[in-house]
């Protein structure tokens, strides 16, 4: 028999983690399953720790490519150099996010596994 403590399972649709149908944020996740899968709560931290940085990425790019074009247009040529930095930075970020998704789908998984064999 299942304990009620661990009774509701994760689902994983469109992008949203749903938690007794209810969404919750990936840190949210994060912490329920640390009772529950280790394994679980350390795929939730992984795909956290890559939202971190797809943030860090998209200010630093945002801030070079903006930062680039007004040297750009004042005439220097340096500018273009950091608007090339700006774009690559900005470029990584949707590789990244497949990769923070497939975490939380792992997660989810591992999770709702565990869960079973309680």
């Amino acid at each position: 028999m299942t304990s009620t403590l661990y009774s509701q399972e994760m689902k994983y649709e469109g992008g949203k983690v749903f938690y007794d149908n209810v969404q919750i944020t990936t840190g949210m996740a994060k912490v329920k399953s640390m009772t529950v899968s280790m394994d679980a709560h350390t795929s939730f931290k992984k795909a956290g720790s890559i939202r971190g940085w797809n943030v860090f990425w998209g200010i630093f790019g945002g801030y070079e490519l903006a930062a680039g074009a007004i040297t750009a247009s004042s005439g220097y040529s340096a500018g273009l150099i950091d608007m090339g930095i700006g774009g690559l930075s900005l470029g990584i970020i949707p590789g990244r996010e497949i990769k923070r998704r497939m975490w939380i789908a792992d997660g989810v998984k591992k999770y709702n596994e565990a869960l079973a064999k309680k």
